[in-house]
């Protein structure tokens, strides 16, 4: 296990270091990779304090953190989550598991003191399974009182054929604050390549004090890719929410018109969802981003400092 803690110095990791990464991963024997697939575990946990919220992160595995970026101050950090082999193999398994924890002597009843946000610099790709086992990938965030949580990661891309299971859980307590998304391509249309095989199997969960305020469950396949009532032949589709904030009727009506490819709503009175669907995944995501940025400023009461990565 590799341990290291954020001191708020900016990590002179590059691409380079990604592939580094990679090539210093032993390739795995082909007969354990039949019967085990590879698995890989992080484990994080933002521990808030006086002078800067500090950030420790241990793995196993090819998944974690590469950079601790602290463009917003030492209170805000922005965490770079990689998974250098770029994608999901039959019989993979990846478990990210966090924990967001806030100076009590920070806590206010306004806005979060402190949060975290986590991206990627890339995609992630779930391969085609031959032999009939799904790739795994479980994500399991508590986010404590006076903290917020901002999970922006790139889309992942189901290949045709693949078999993928989808966990993401989101415990918040008190007053915690989440903003997140989660997006999905069947497919890879520009190649050619349709999703007329195989499954996607997602799991959202999203509680506060260990009160559900989200429940959602899905299967996406060849069939439901093609129903009216489905997604209607589009291949791209996303759900974005923000929990621990409800706009006005006022602020929802600016919302809606700022950002017509997606269809919002609040459930909860805490809690505002954002649904979409596209063709093709860039639209989608740049939905995405805007929607982030008209919303941080309200949920967070932060401006809208974008990772580097999404220049790139």
């Amino acid at each position: 296990m590799d341990l290291r803690a954020s001191q708020g110095e900016d990590f002179t990791h590059t691409l380079h270091g990604v592939a580094a990464a990679a090539a210093s991963v032993q390739l795995r024997d082909d007969a354990t990779a039949a019967t085990a697939g590879w698995r890989a575990e992080l484990k994080v946990q933002l521990q808030g304090g006086p002078e800067r919220a500090r950030v420790r992160h241990a793995h196993s595995g090819p998944l974690r953190l590469q950079k601790i970026l602290e463009p917003e101050g030492p209170h805000w950090p922005q965490a770079v989550l990689v998974h250098p082999p770029g994608g999901l193999c039959a019989g993979d398994v990846l478990l990210l598991n966090g924990q967001l924890d806030a100076d009590p002597a920070l806590q206010t009843t306004g806005a979060p003191a402190t949060g975290l946000l986590v991206t990627q610099p890339g995609a992630t790709k779930w391969y085609r399974s031959d032999d009939g086992r799904h790739s795994e990938q479980r994500v399991h965030w508590r986010v404590g009182a006076g903290c917020a949580l901002e999970w922006l990661p790139h889309e992942s891309i189901a290949f045709d054929g693949a078999l993928a299971d989808s966990e993401l859980i989101i415990d918040l307590q008190g007053d915690a604050r989440c903003i997140g998304w989660d997006a999905w391509v069947l497919g890879r249309r520009l190649h050619g390549d349709t999703f007329a095989r195989g499954e996607v199997r997602q799991h959202l969960r999203i509680t506060r004090d260990g009160t559900p305020i989200h429940l959602e469950h899905s299967r996406l396949d060849a069939q439901s890719l093609a129903r009216r009532a489905g997604l209607n032949g589009q291949a791209v589709s996303a759900l974005a929410w923000c929990a621990g904030f409800a706009p006005d009727e006022a602020q929802m009506d600016a919302l809606r018109t700022a950002h017509p490819l997606l269809a919002l709503t609040c459930p909860q009175p805490d809690l505002l969802l954002a649904r979409a669907l596209a063709p093709e995944p860039e639209a989608l995501m740049r939905a995405l981003r805007s929607l982030w940025r008209d919303l941080r400023p309200l949920a967070l009461q932060r401006p809208a400092t974008p990772p580097r990565l999404w220049a790139t």
